[in-house]
């Protein structure tokens, strides 16, 4: 598919990325917050 829009292509690869990144990420994250939870670290988000 070609896509005449200006910039489109950075748009598309970076939500790309994104997608594929993100739930590697969100388990990276949470299993660091139990760890930190295990040896006594109070974690606190909004």
């Amino acid at each position: 598919m070609l896509c005449p829009e200006i910039r489109e292509y950075e748009r598309t690869s970076a939500t790309a990325m994104n997608a594929y990144v993100q739930p590697l990420t969100h388990e990276y994250l949470t299993n660091l917050i139990k760890k930190l939870n295990i040896i006594g670290f109070s974690v606190s988000y909004t």
